[in-house]
């Protein structure tokens, strides 16, 4: 049994406190209501000035009996109706749909510690229980302390002053120390354990004395990905690659990961798993004269960027084997492309699952083809996949509180500038990047689509210099996504399961994605998933995701900066 405050939760304590109470016992069979009241936020200290309002009302004649109690005294009174209560079984209704998106940082400091404290416990107890491991108990106990406090309704939504901002962010700080910390000792406390005799070969003395990899890359990607340090422990041409796996379901995917300071040919790379079968891998930068990228470098140390195709069981490891291949006694290649040949230009991303093609202007999706069916998933005569400026009307006030009405929305799509692209739909991975610049702001993206993958990785850094316009308008960076199917409705992820919910043109809170249900039967849906967004819209046959929102009270300046998210 649940009670909801009839009125405004800081309610003063004055005669109309009474006005509800014969419409609310009747209602529900009772003769007993609650009243909180207080100074302060969802009730507070009660002032002397109340205590003798409320002991002065109790003797009026025409007024119900009012007394002090508690929470405890209330819900007791209503056992006795508890049978007759109507039930809830749906959602209740939302509040605030600015605070889905608002102080965006919050956000995903919010997501990436509820996911890094769900990993260090899965490792710290496999590492415990199966490799005489130490589950750092009393660390993850004040980093779970640390992360449900910015929980709180005032730092989560984003409705609190700079300060607020500034403390949580210095939480997430410690938590990630704390969970990078136990993930980096567990699985290399498991990783220590494993036999990996007769993987690769042990090296002499001459191809192990130019190694300088010991130790690179200890802070190499940290402040990027709020990854755990990816120093490398091997040494020479052959190494061992353990990947693993903190989902409850078997995984087989691309997975990028280093390799420091490798003395090998780049071109000759080979990798096996545990049973000596080849993996397939493409390298993404590295290798000697004649590759197209050089090697990257960080503090005196080199490394190859390096896509391998794994396979991983739930809640476990596997293990694979880098070496070089020997060098063939007969190297053939093939023609070089004929650069003096001009071809018609497109940009397309195809695998053995699905089929995009771009609009070579903008960049923006003109289709998206199921190649299971041929069915066409997005619009052609509207572009989708597109970023778009939205200026929202103030006008409601409390703005990290309220997205205001939609008063202009301009296309981003329309100044885009390609800067690189990879589209062999042999290789793991294909990519499109391209730049939009607006206003005084800048978007980075890159477009990726991976073997055997249903889905389009976008990956976005968004140089946010957006001002408000008190008393006009709020500048809001959203993502958009029309359907070429009609919408029954729209599936989100929320705690603990999924709701369905009619087409609404508003923002709606979700977990991390949205779906298009299909009215039609047997059609496959669009899903727009997220890495660290909450708001959602599903209107008009289409998806949008609230990226970005610069409101200005009580924070006012809460978002300029350099932004780093996934769609």
């Amino acid at each position: 049994i649940v009670y909801r405050e009839p009125s405004w939760y800081n309610a003063a304590v004055d005669a109309d406190i009474a006005l509800h109470i014969p419409e609310f016992c009747d209602r529900y069979g009772t003769d007993t209501a609650l009243k909180v009241y207080g100074v302060g936020d969802h009730g507070g200290g009660p002032t002397r000035r109340d205590i003798e309002k409320l002991r002065d009302m109790s003797a009026w004649s025409v007024f119900p009996s009012i007394r002090f109690g508690t929470y405890a005294g209330f819900f007791k009174s209503l056992d006795k109706i508890a049978d007759k209560l109507p039930v809830v079984k749906d959602e209740l209704n939302f509040i605030f749909t600015g605070c889905y998106t608002s102080q965006s940082r919050i956000k995903l400091a919010n997501r990436i510690s509820e996911a890094k404290l769900n990993e260090a416990e899965i490792f710290s107890t496999l590492s415990a229980v199966f490799s005489n491991g130490e589950y750092p108990d009393s660390r993850y106990h004040k980093a779970w302390e640390m992360t449900l406090f910015n929980h709180f309704h005032d730092i989560l939504p984003g409705s609190g002053v700079t300060e607020t901002r500034e403390y949580a962010m210095g939480q997430f700080q410690k938590i990630l120390a704390a969970t990078n910390t136990g993930i980096s000792q567990a699985v290399r406390n498991i990783a220590s354990c494993v036999d990996t005799a007769g993987l690769i070969e042990p090296e002499n003395e001459e191809n192990r004395q130019d190694s300088i990899s010991e130790g690179a890359g200890v802070g190499y990607g940290l402040t990027g990905d709020y990854g755990v340090p990816q120093a490398e422990r091997g040494t020479g041409k052959n190494r061992i690659l353990h990947f693993f796996n903190p989902s409850s379901r078997d995984r087989k995917e691309t997975v990028e990961v280093l390799i420091w300071d490798w003395p090998g040919d780049a071109a000759r790379i080979q990798i096996t798993d545990a049973d000596g079968n080849a993996a397939g891998h493409q390298v993404l930068a590295g290798g000697q004269a004649g590759q197209l990228q050089p090697p990257g470098e960080y503090w005196g140390h080199k490394y190859i960027r390096l896509l391998v195709h794994v396979k991983v069981p739930a809640y476990g490891y596997s293990t694979y084997a880098l070496r070089e291949k020997p060098m063939a006694s007969h190297v053939s290649s093939a023609l070089p492309m004929d650069w003096r040949t001009e071809r018609a230009e497109s940009f397309v991303l195809e695998n053995n699952r699905i089929r995009v093609l771009f609009n070579k202007k903008d960049m923006s999706i003109v289709s998206l083809t199921d190649k299971a069916n041929g069915k066409e998933m997005v619009d052609p005569q509207n572009p989708a996949g597109v970023f778009r400026l939205i200026e929202e009307d103030d006008g409601k006030g409390m703005t990290a509180w309220a997205v205001g009405r939609y008063m202009n929305i301009t296309d981003l799509n329309h100044e885009v500038k390609v800067t690189g692209c990879h589209m062999d739909k042999n290789d793991l991975r294909q990519w499109i990047d391209y730049e939009i610049g607006f206003h005084r702001s800048r978007l980075n993206v890159s477009v990726s689509l991976d073997h055997d993958c249903p889905g389009l990785d976008f990956h976005v850094e968004c140089d946010w210099q957006e001002p408000c316009r008190k008393g006009r308008t709020i500048p809001q960076l959203s993502f958009y996504m029309p359907l070429s199917y009609s919408c029954g409705t729209y599936k989100y992820d929320i705690p603990f399961g999924i709701t369905e919910r009619d087409s609404q043109d508003m923002d709606v809170p979700a977990n991390s994605w949205a779906l298009g249900l299909p009215e039609e039967e047997g059609i496959k849906a669009v899903m727009v998933a997220t890495d660290s967004k909450y708001g959602f819209r599903g209107v008009d046959d289409s998806i949008s995701v609230a990226l970005i929102r610069s409101s200005y009270d009580p924070d006012p300046y809460p978002e300029y900066g350099i932004h780093r998210f996934n769609l």
